[in-house]
């Protein structure tokens, strides 16, 4: 059985009616046992016993796989080529008849290992998928990232890509964010990814051609051991400045600022993505971030939200 917030589950079903699956007992989840038997008013869906249709507590989408968090578990599908699904494999899932419903596995995150199930604050994200990988924020506020590591986007202190059934699970380590950070929010662009920290500071590693991650150094971050926990530097955005929430693009991220409503970019931007009124991409250089980093002109008094 798997422990749950009596909180969460209340707000789970607050928000999704009442026509949502609710666990037999408030404070735990039941699951199916090795033959997907239930108990006889329920019925086992997704490896768990259920009492009617599933909540979906949060959905994301990356380049070509989408994935879905409910009752504190994880369903992801769509291309594998990577093993970005997280299920032991690299086959596509949702491509052919019989994949999905009870038959597409659950994600392996570890004995005890949940996705939160209560509601996030506007912009604040459990799940973050790349092009090729995939992050999930655990209850705790840990963070653990499988797939493609090509860049050191999964931020394992290695290149190694994390696939199968081996890696994945209790074997998989959690990303180390450095002492008493646990990870409130992630965003992940194609080889990179983000972690919005207690404290409202935000931590970026991976790839880092662009500027992406917003250190104002050139190299990527996450590949070797000795890049991450203290020894990754949190985006310099400016002297005491807090960050409310994060997105990323493909080559550059975003931060909402908490007291301003301001937002600042920094990365790729030969489209104007940064929204800077010029062409020039931002975050390789120190001179690039801090107060130097100007905040996007969304009009004279305005103030974003989300």
């Amino acid at each position: 059985m798997t422990n749950v917030s009596r909180k969460g589950l209340l707000l789970v079903v607050a928000l999704c009616g009442a026509t949502c699956f609710r666990p037999r007992a408030v404070d735990c989840v039941l699951v199916c046992d090795q033959a997907n038997a239930c108990p006889s008013t329920m019925t086992c869906s997704a490896g768990l016993c259920t009492a009617g249709p599933v909540c979906v507590a949060t959905v994301a989408a990356g380049e070509t796989h989408t994935c879905a968090a409910f009752a504190g578990a994880l369903k992801c599908w769509g291309h594998n080529a990577a093993g970005q699904l997280g299920l032991g494999d690299r086959a596509d899932r949702g491509d052919n008849q019989g994949e999905m419903g009870p038959n597409l596995p659950l994600v392996r995150l570890g004995e005890g290992q949940t996705v939160p199930v209560s509601p996030f604050n506007h912009g604040q994200n459990a799940l973050a998928l790349g092009s090729v990988h995939t992050c999930a924020l655990l209850d705790r506020g840990e963070v653990k990232c499988w797939g493609d590591n090509a860049a050191g986007q999964l931020g394992l202190g290695d290149l190694k890509a994390r696939f199968t059934a081996d890696d994945l699970g209790d074997n998989l380590s959690t990303v180390d964010l450095g002492a008493d950070k646990p990870a409130l929010s992630l965003a992940a662009g194609v080889y990179h990814t983000c972690a919005l920290l207690d404290g409202w500071t935000l931590k970026c590693w991976g790839d880092n051609r662009f500027g992406q991650l917003g250190i104002g150094a050139r190299g990527s971050r996450g590949a070797l051991v000795g890049d991450m926990g203290d020894n990754l530097p949190a985006v310099d955005l400016g002297p005491g400045i807090l960050v409310r929430a994060v997105a990323a693009g493909a080559y550059h991220t975003c931060a909402l600022l908490a007291d301003s409503g301001q937002v600042k970019c920094w990365g790729w931007n030969d489209y104007g993505q940064l929204g800077m009124g010029d062409t020039r991409s931002r975050g390789r250089d120190p001179m690039d971030m801090g107060v130097a980093l100007e905040p996007v002109n969304l009009g004279g008094g305005r103030r974003a939200t989300q």
